[in-house]
């Protein structure tokens, strides 16, 4: 699976990025923790919020994890 890792600054905005494919959100989380290293985060899979961290949220064990979200059908 195709994911997208944002690196946010300050302001919360998007300073860069690193795309990179992983097999399935779980190791795809470990991945984005290991590469952020505490700083402000999103993760996403195409459109699809997986995992966010602001500023202030502390270290990868208490970043807030988004329940994935299936489409209906």
């Amino acid at each position: 699976m195709e994911y997208r890792l944002y690196f946010l600054n300050q302001g919360d905005h998007i300073s860069e990025f690193l795309a990179f494919e992983e097999r399935g959100d779980e190791a795809a989380i470990i991945f984005a923790n290991e590469r952020s290293r505490g700083r402000p985060m999103e993760l996403w899979q195409r459109e699809r919020l997986v995992m966010r961290r602001g500023p202030g949220d502390g270290s990868p064990e208490s970043a807030v994890v988004a329940k994935p979200h299936r489409k209906a059908g």
